[in-house]
């Protein structure tokens, strides 16, 4: 009879892990889902930064190309002869 009641107190002491273990693997697979929803949203983030990057790049390489940039190079010309004065 002892016998019969201890192994029904560890029977029921073990369903209890069984079912606390159960519990906080799926807390834990909802928990690693959203993670990885996040992770692929950064990913997709960073690719589309990258692509922004190259297309500024490429723009820039253009202008250059075109001679854009060289619009402002005058700029000191224009000044002349003027020289700095210290005081």
């Amino acid at each position: 009879m002892i016998l019969l009641a201890a192994l029904l107190v560890e029977g029921a002491w073990a369903g209890g892990g069984w079912f606390l273990a159960a519990r906080d693997r799926d807390a834990a697979q909802m928990e690693l889902v959203d993670e990885r929803a996040k992770s692929a949203a950064y990913a997709a983030a960073v690719g589309r930064q990258n692509e922004a990057v190259a297309a500024l790049a490429d723009a820039k390489r253009e202008a250059d190309v075109r001679g854009a940039g060289r619009r402002y190079d005058g700029g000191g010309s224009q000044r002349g002869g003027a020289q700095r004065q210290t005081g």
